[in-house]
């Protein structure tokens, strides 16, 4: 399993994302969790759909107010994913030297 690294950056942009990606993928996931966006079915006619009760919260200005979980985005920044390993190297060589 892989992530597209730029949701990460469209999560810290803010606006509304319309993900194209497999439901059970962390893609999906993740923007549901941060409430990113949208994440739109495969199915032509369920996507069908989703977009047009996008676009009609659009026309109504429901997504001008649109704010993903910044505390929930903020675990995916860079210097935070970067501690996390770095804690899992220190556990793995200090359990290795003892």
């Amino acid at each position: 399993k892989w992530t597209p690294s730029k949701i990460y950056d469209y999560l810290r942009i803010g606006r509304p994302i319309l993900a194209l990606v497999p439901r059970d993928s962390d893609a999906a996931r993740i923007v549901r969790e941060c409430r990113g966006g949208f994440v739109l079915d495969f199915d032509e006619n369920t996507m069908k759909g989703q977009l047009e009760a996008i676009f009609q919260k659009c026309k109504q200005g429901g997504l001008r107010s649109h704010s993903p979980d910044q505390e929930q985005v903020a675990t995916f920044e860079y210097r935070k994913i970067t501690e996390q390993i770095a804690r899992v190297f220190d556990e793995a060589a200090t359990r290795k030297t003892r």
